[in-house]
């Protein structure tokens, strides 16, 4: 409950407290809830800083949802602690025209972008023969 000044009580989180339940897709195995800690999420966070070599002004463009480990953890509470930019597409912009993400890529000389295997090929599907010739390398061909 708020005290006096109408915000609230601080709270003391510890690293070993829990911060967010993780639920897998059943992709690899039977689906299920995983507990995540904020010690955890930070030693992920850490490690793909120091793995992608992450700096202030990078950018990141995604369209991943925020309810998948990528986009909330990967997209946004990546960006928020190396404190770099992050342009966020809507899902369902992407599906509809996946040469979206490829042209904000661009637009915005993102430095990373990322998805899961389907999103990739998706983009080969949809887009690989009528996508500007800007966003495609030399070597692909459509059939």
């Amino acid at each position: 409950a708020p005290s006096g000044g109408g915000l609230a009580d601080p709270v003391t989180i510890r690293p070993q407290d829990i911060a967010s339940l993780q639920y897998s897709s059943g992709s690899t195995g039977p689906p299920k809830g995983v507990l995540l800690s904020h010690a955890a999420i930070l030693d992920h966070i850490r490690a793909m800083r120091v793995l992608l070599d992450l700096r202030v002004e990078d950018v990141a463009v995604n369209w991943i949802p925020l309810y998948h480990d990528m986009g909330l953890i990967g997209n946004v509470l990546q960006t928020l602690y190396v404190g770099s930019h992050s342009v966020l597409m809507s899902p369902l912009s992407f599906l509809e025209r996946p040469v979206r993400w490829l042209e904000a890529i661009s637009r915005f000389s993102a430095r990373t972008s990322g998805a899961p295997n389907f999103g990739y090929d998706l983009c080969v599907r949809k887009i690989a023969s009528s996508a500007p010739a800007t966003l495609l390398p030399t070597t692909l061909t459509a059939t």
